[in-house]
This record gives structure tokens, C-alpha cells and sequence, in this order.
């Protein structure tokens, strides 16, 4: 569901249920699949990829920042293809109950936004550290999804879902 291309004669294919695959632009060749099975009785992520829908790639200059539906949010190394899992600070209880990321975009400050099944997470790569927006911060109903997200011309993100609100 979401595709990337950096330049280097790879891309970079998340699916709905192959995890994240990378292909050789040239001869169309799979390079490398990262996918691994969840444990269905511990429901363990697997370490080495992703099992369930890929949302989004970020390009981060030497990673990828991949937001999953099931697996949360991990950095892939484009040099070895290593995963490391995203930590938000201080949500990790939150996010090992519900980790489904719906969108996520590179903010015009340097930080990284993500629109999730609790709301609306703000993370810097750099420090670590992280916001969580719920729908009581933005004063809407239970039921209110946060989905879409985009930048603007003023560089404002605007969330999407049932409603529209800049932030």
C-alpha cells in the first residue's frame, strides 16, 4: 500500500499482507522481503519485518520510517535492511495494546506525525520524544477517526478523519 523509490535502483513495496519487499528497479528482481510471521498464540511481532499492512515509507535519508496497521512503527536501514522498532516515549504500554498507524508524514519542523487508533502522535527522531493528541485535546466525539495527513503551503499539518483540523 504504499511504494518508494530513493534513487538508487531499488524500490521499496510495503503490501497488505507480504510486509515490506525491495525490488531491483532494472530486472525487477526481488532483493530483499521483509516479512515475518506474528506468533498467533504469544501475538509476538516478528523481529526481522512485518507482518501485516505497510502504510507508509518515509524517506529519512539513510532509513525508512515504515508505519504498519498491526506492527507499529520501525525504522528499516537501507544499507543492511535491519529493523529497529520506534519507541514513543512514555506511550509504549499504549501503543503494545493498539499500535495501528493509518498515516504518517514528515512535519515542516523536523518531526514526524502519525495519525493512530488513540489519535494523533507527534515524535522527534532526534530526542526521542513524543506527544500524544487524543480526541479530547481536539474536542471531538468518541467515534472520531484521525486518518489523512498533509502539510500546507504555511507548513500547517492537517488532520483528517470525520472532522478536518489544522494543527
Amino acid at each position: 500500500f504504499s511504494v518508494s523509490e530513493n534513487g538508487d535502483d531499488r524500490i521499496w513495496i510495503g503490501t497488505s499482507d507480504k510486509g515490506l519487499n525491495v525490488l531491483d528497479k532494472q530486472s525487477g528482481k526481488l532483493i530483499k522481503s521483509l516479512f515475518g510471521e506474528e506468533n498467533s498464540t504469544t501475538r509476538q511481532k516478528p523481529s526481522n519485518g512485518f507482518s501485516r499492512l505497510v502504510n507508509d515509507l518515509v524517506d529519512t535519508g539513510n532509513d525508512y520510517l515504515v508505519s504498519t496497521w498491526h506492527d507499529g512503527v520501525s525504522l528499516v536501514r537501507k544499507s543492511d535492511y535491519s529493523v529497529k522498532p520506534v519507541v514513543f516515549k512514555g506511550l509504549e504500554d499504549t501503543f503494545r495494546k493498539n499500535s495501528i498507524i493509518n498515516h504518517t508524514i514528515a512535519g515542516p519542523d523536523g518531526r514526524y506525525y502519525f495519525s493512530c487508533g488513540i489519535g494523533f502522535v507527534q515524535y522527534d527522531m532526534v530526542t526521542g520524544n513524543t506527544r500524544l493528541f487524543t480526541r479530547e485535546d481536539f474536542k471531538v466525539k468518541k467515534k472520531h477517526l484521525f486518518i489523512p495527513l498533509a502539510t500546507d503551503y504555511r507548513n500547517r499539518i492537517w488532520i483528517g478523519g470525520n472532522k478536518l483540523f489544522s494543527f
